[in-house]
């Protein structure tokens, strides 16, 4: 359904959305993650360091792009209310460099996030070298950003013409040699029809080689096929909760686009949020109901090590809490669905629960030894490792498994080395969106119509 369109350009290019003061909070809490990085490893915390690092890196590489995914999505659905939401969303493709420069310091990682240089895996040597990891995914989340930039360029590129270059470089290179109208509009929209499928087609597959590559392996005995279709929708939803903090965040800082961003559109936005929360039930119910009735060895201990250990054990247990069960009661509702506020807060903790589901997809797996502290706890990761060439009962392992990880538990890493670098990163994430969001603000507002921005 068609809406009015209001132009609130003028109020939105003048008004940031980081005043100055914020700017030297996000800047101070920048300095304070490098600081806390320096201070671990200093004291001899490389692993703390490390695999925080890494969920981290994987948490947020995922919100630079999903974004300009969702928009990917918008056009392929023909979505009006999408239409009205591209300027909150492409924004945040403004921290894909960071993402890209922050891949690099893991390759300084080594054993602390590649535990199979340890404990090789034998048939899978080849694949799983450090060197080779970091370069396939490397290589694949630049192309990624690559193709995501193009398609920034020729969403932005129409509008922006219209709009006029303003002050900022970066929106007067965009609109270099603009040939009017009509031709970049029919230039893009040709460009866009063949780049949609593409950009959609190359994010499940990157982030399914990143959920392989950097958060399987971290188990070297766990294997799940449908582990990367997983890690790429739990990712979209991460996307989808920014979207509802990001847009109470445009709400706050320009209240005139009250207009533009009405309730229909919120409420879309709240029914989005939604069917992805009961979608991400369903993606890992599949996978969890596959380990309970497999029983596999290969794939027990790390159930197990999640559900039963502490200190992951609450930890789970909360994720799903924040993720699955708080939204789901919450968005039935039809009226909170369009409180931009309501729907902010119920963003944050989806996005708190989804960074725990980082945390323990990486975390476990790598402090104090992950299932290989089965070997020292009575033998049970010993076995796991055997059982294809012995033919052990599945059940069997799984009761040893339960008995070692429940008697010997760990301490909790998640103290200042972890909150000085998430911190940063969150600080990083601020500062980027934000400057994207200033240089190109109004682009969509100042367009002639919205359907121009669709298929």
């Amino acid at each position: 359904m068609s809406h009015p369109h209001t132009n609130s350009a003028t109020v939105a290019t003048v008004t940031p959305l980081l005043r100055p003061r914020a700017r030297m909070v996000c800047w101070a809490l920048v300095a304070l993650g490098v600081l806390s990085v320096a201070l671990a490893l200093a004291r001899g915390e490389s692993q703390r360091v490390w695999q925080v690092y890494l969920v981290n890196w994987l948490f947020w590489s995922g919100l630079a792009v999903t974004g300009v995914v969702l928009a990917a999505i918008w056009r392929a659905t023909n979505s009006q209310w999408g239409a009205r939401l591209l300027d909150v969303a492409l924004a945040t493709f403004g921290f894909a460099p960071v993402a890209l420069l922050t891949f690099l310091p893991l390759a300084a990682a080594g054993v602390h996030i590649f535990p199979w240089m340890e404990h090789p895996v034998p048939h899978r040597a080849g694949w799983l070298e450090p060197g080779f990891v970091l370069a396939r995914n490397g290589l694949a989340y630049a192309a990624l950003l690559v193709l995501s930039g193009v398609y920034v360029y020729f969403l932005l590129r129409p509008a922006a013409g219209e709009a006029g270059a303003g002050r900022s470089r970066l929106r007067a290179w965009l609109v270099r040699d603009f040939a009017g109208r009509e031709a970049e509009h029919a230039r893009a929209e040709y460009i866009l029809r063949r780049l949609t499928p593409l950009l959609l087609v190359a994010f499940c597959l990157v982030f399914s080689l990143v959920a392989f590559d950097l958060v399987m392996p971290l188990d070297p005995h766990f294997y799940s096929t449908l582990f990367g279709g997983y890690f790429f929708v739990t990712a979209l939803y991460a996307g989808i909760a920014l979207l509802s903090v990001l847009l109470a965040w445009w709400l706050a800082c320009v209240p005139a686009l009250q207009d533009r961003f009405t309730a229909e559109v919120r409420h879309s936005l709240g029914k989005l949020t939604f069917g992805f929360a009961m979608l991400y039930g369903l993606v890992f119910w599949s996978q969890y109901l596959v380990f309970w009735y497999g029983n596999l060895p290969e794939e027990i201990p790390y159930v197990i090590l999640r559900q039963n250990a502490f200190p992951w054990k609450p930890l789970s247990y909360a994720m799903l809490f924040l993720v699955l069960l708080v939204p789901f009661a919450v968005l039935i509702s039809a009226e909170v669905k369009k409180k931009p506020r309501a729907m902010a807060f119920l963003g944050v903790l989806i996005l708190l629960g989804m960074w725990l589901e980082r945390y323990l997809l990486v975390v476990p797996s790598l402090w104090g030894g992950g299932t290989h502290m089965l070997d020292a706890a009575g033998g049970a990761g010993n076995s796991v490792a055997t059982s294809a060439s012995e033919a052990v009962p599945a059940f069997h392992l799984a009761d040893a498994a339960r008995e070692a990880v429940v008697s010997h538990p760990l301490p909790l890493p998640l103290g200042w080395v972890e909150i000085g670098i998430t911190l940063a990163f969150a600080a990083a994430y601020l500062l980027s969106y934000a400057g994207f969001a200033h240089r190109f603000s109004g682009v969509f507002s100042t367009s002639s119509s919205v359907s121009e921005l669709r298929p």
